[in-house]
């Protein structure tokens, strides 16, 4: 910030200098052009110190201090470990769960009535590798690892793996200003594509496995 203003107290001085006697300022193109150039490293230089210098980091852990991000890892956990939910408190869980989804789409909603939508080379392969190339992949590894036998749990496979984006991505990423219209443009392209992708993936899978 000093050097800015340094900056800009010597670009005036030099500027008053030129004027002549009537009040006039002369214009040198090539001296403001090197004014500009210098003015563009300064500005360059003091936006990437501090907290800009990791702020893909920065928006990660801030990411991870949201309820929405910890939340859902603490229920992972619980899971993993075998921790229940008390039977008394259960229906209050329940009746959360129930409303999870209609409020996640209203708050997405809302998130995407304040991008532009955009149609884009990056939109198309994120919802390429999100709908077809990764349950692609994992359809692969399931039949090399022997799950063949079994179709439903093939099938829940690959269909849990198919499912568009979460909608809480777009909540966190308008929180923080970051991937908000490539984001939101993904989750709209992909939600309405995965009418198509699900019933080829219900076709696909029993003719790979039999």
């Amino acid at each position: 910030a000093k050097d800015r203003a340094k900056f800009s107290v010597q670009a005036e001085n030099a500027v008053n200098a030129k004027a002549d006697a009537k009040g006039d300022i002369t214009l040198d193109p090539a001296r403001d052009a090197a004014t500009d150039k210098t003015a563009e490293l300064m500005v360059h230089g003091t936006s990437n110190t501090g907290k800009n210098r990791n702020g893909n980091l920065q928006a990660l852990l801030d990411a991870l201090k949201q309820p929405i991000c910890w939340a859902s890892l603490l229920a992972i956990f619980l899971v993993l470990v075998g921790i229940h939910v008390p039977s008394q408190v259960a229906p209050t869980f329940d009746l959360i769960a129930k409303a999870n989804s209609g409020v996640a789409v209203l708050s997405a909603g809302l998130a995407l009535s304040t991008v532009k939508f955009s149609l884009g080379w990056e939109t198309i392969w994120n919802t390429f590798f999100r709908l077809i190339l990764t349950p692609a992949v994992f359809l692969g590894v399931a039949l090399l690892c022997g799950m063949g036998g079994d179709m439903n749990k093939i099938s829940m496979l690959v269909m849990a793996v198919a499912l568009p984006p979460a909608f809480s991505g777009i909540i966190i990423s308008s929180r923080y200003n970051i991937y908000v219209k490539e984001g939101a443009s993904t989750t709209a392209v992909a939600t309405v594509a995965f009418a198509a992708t699900c019933l080829l993936w219900i076709w696909l899978v029993p003719f790979c496995v039999g």
